[in-house]
């Protein structure tokens, strides 16, 4: 999983929930402390919740980066802002939600192309995450939250 230079370079895709964000970023500062680069690729609004948190993994010495990818809301009847889902009311809302994730192939197969990582760890909500990293011949796991807490509990 190296690249040309010899470090590796993962990507990270959470679902665009802070239930499902924040494990990510830690996840993504675990990683980065052993000397991977990391980037956690999420929406604008997302981003802008936790951008202290990774200006300050920065100023540690940790090589984690963002990359903003647009929610296609207002494309399938979404108010415009609406990027997570814990903004969508009602549940012909929340398949709106569910339409625009996956019309976020697209956009994170453009950024794979121009970013080039070694790995792809995705949320459990995006199945079809598996076929944008065999694209690109590179590895693709799966986050679940319920599961990468109970495994960091139990070590």
């Amino acid at each position: 999983m190296e690249t040309k230079t010899g470090q590796s370079h993962i990507f990270f895709f959470p679902y665009l929930s802070q239930g499902h964000i924040i494990p990510v970023i830690d996840m993504a500062k675990l990683f980065a402390s052993k000397g991977i680069k990391t980037t956690i690729v999420s929406t604008p609004h997302n981003l802008s919740l936790f951008s202290k948190t990774i200006e300050r993994s920065k100023l540690s010495g940790l090589e984690i980066g963002v990359l903003a990818i647009k929610f296609p809301a207002v494309e399938v009847g979404l108010p415009e802002g609406c990027e997570s889902a814990h903004m969508v009311e009602g549940y012909e809302d929340l398949q709106k939600f569910l339409k625009a994730t996956t019309m976020l192939e697209q956009p994170l197969e453009k950024l794979i192309k121009e970013h080039r990582p070694n790995c792809l760890v995705a949320d459990i909500f995006f199945p079809w995450t598996t076929d944008v990293a065999a694209r690109f011949g590179i590895p693709r796991l799966v986050f679940h939250g319920t599961n990468f807490i109970s495994l960091s509990v139990s070590q």
